[in-house]
């Protein structure tokens, strides 16, 4: 029996070799992407970061052009002292813008009211009459008044002449304006900033 025996040494070492050869290939092949991968990670990174700077610094820039627009705290502003002319002269001018947007009719309506005369007079009409406290203490001084005279001249038999809710409203309205002052004379001795002594 003849075996035959074709081994090589040089031959498998060879083909090993070109084995290992290839394997080495595909794994230097397999960590390129890898490393590529890393470096554009990295850059990545590093364009972030050069993006926040970024867009840190213009935030700054725009915090400090905010804190120049405020006025600083420090500086004390001396009181201005507006006369009556230069208020007469404002008053004057601001009419003049309004009164020339205004059609023709609105524009004559709008100088009879501002008349000097018809603006004293609305004005004394709305610190006295026309206050809400005399409007409702009137109101209510006319009911209360004139429904008491008429039950009371129903049980006497006797009639009335008409004036008495006039005289009721009257002096409805005037207690009404008392009331009011007395609350607010009350409200402004027990406000807040009210000084307040104890007698020990």
């Amino acid at each position: 029996m003849s075996e035959k025996i074709n081994q090589n040494p040089e031959r498998e070492s060879g083909a090993k070799h070109e084995k290992l050869d290839l394997k080495v290939d595909k794994s230097a092949e397999s960590h390129k992407p890898l490393e590529q991968k890393s470096e554009t990670a990295h850059e990545r990174e590093k364009s972030a970061e050069q993006t926040r700077e970024k867009i840190e610094k213009s935030l700054d820039k725009e915090a400090d052009k905010a804190r120049e627009k405020q006025p600083k705290t420090t500086e004390v502003r001396e009181p201005q002292v507006v006369t009556r002319g230069a208020r007469d002269a404002a008053y004057r001018s601001t009419m003049q813008t309004v009164r020339s947007q205004l059609t023709p009719v609105q524009r004559n309506f709008s100088k009879f009211i501002h008349a000097k005369p018809v603006e004293v007079t609305s004005e004394l009409l709305e610190e006295t009459i026309f206050r809400p406290s005399f409007l409702w203490g009137g109101v209510i001084g006319g009911i209360l008044m004139g429904a008491s005279l008429y039950i009371f001249s129903y049980i006497q038999g006797f009639k009335l002449s008409g004036s008495e809710f006039i005289v009721g409203l009257l002096i409805g309205g005037v207690l009404g304006v008392l009331a009011e002052k007395l609350f607010r004379h009350k409200k402004t001795t027990k406000g807040p900033n009210a000084k307040t002594t104890h007698k020990k």
